[in-house]
């Protein structure tokens, strides 16, 4: 028996990455491109318990086929780098946990009032 619908299920698994928007790194390392492409990219390995981008936050310039065009927000980078927007709409294991703890009874008792899922 299901309990919650499609929709639901990637509220908790993702976050809707918009232009404009300020967003944390990925926790367990990402790709960092020069081109809104998958031909140049460098390996950023970021440990998460050096904390190396812990208070850092990715401001999203534009989005374009995929990829997310932004800067660092407190201390920008001379040129502006892309993630690919998969990478940057990931939530981390944590806040997954914490999201479905607080909002799956909710969810599910609103689900069996509107007749289950299909």
């Amino acid at each position: 028996m299901k309990f919650l619908t499609t929709t639901q299920k990637q509220f908790l698994l993702r976050k809707n990455v918009q232009r404009g928007g300020m967003y944390m790194f990925p926790a367990m390392g990402f790709d960092v491109y020069s081109g809104p492409s998958y031909s140049e990219s460098i390996h950023m390995d970021t440990n998460p318990f050096t904390k190396s981008l812990a208070h850092e936050q990715f401001v999203v310039k534009d989005i374009i086929d995929g990829f997310c065009r932004g800067n660092f927000y407190s201390k920008p980078h001379h040129t502006d780098f892309y993630i690919t927007q998969e990478e940057l709409s990931r939530r981390g294991l944590l806040e997954i946990i914490m999201l479905f703890l607080i909002t799956s009874t909710p969810m599910t008792i609103y689900n069996w009032c509107r007749g289950g899922v299909d």
